[in-house]
């Protein structure tokens, strides 16, 4: 039986990822992640994330931390509290 921790991370990079991009749009998702500053212990997506191949457990806990604050003020009020509210589950 899989880990119940990656279950949640795996729920969320397919999940809510995915309804953030189609809310937002590919592009502009991109664009948030790739002028991120550097932080230590946390992934850099200099090109991006929705060409990414291969995602680890790490990955898609860092896209975690992320996620809500990429798209506030791009997507609807509802989709930001949707999101914001999976994600502290």
């Amino acid at each position: 039986m899989p880990e119940v921790l990656h279950i949640f991370f795996r729920f969320s990079y397919d999940h809510d990822l995915a309804w953030c991009i189609h809310a937002v749009s590919p592009a502009e998702i991109d664009f948030h992640f790739s002028v991120l500053q550097p932080i230590t212990n946390h992934q850099c997506f200099a090109t991006g994330i929705t060409k990414l191949k291969q995602v680890t457990g790490k990955i898609q806990c860092d896209l975690q931390h992320y996620l809500v604050a990429m798209i506030a003020g791009a997507a609807l009020p509802g989709i930001v509290r949707a999101v914001h509210s999976l994600v502290e589950f």
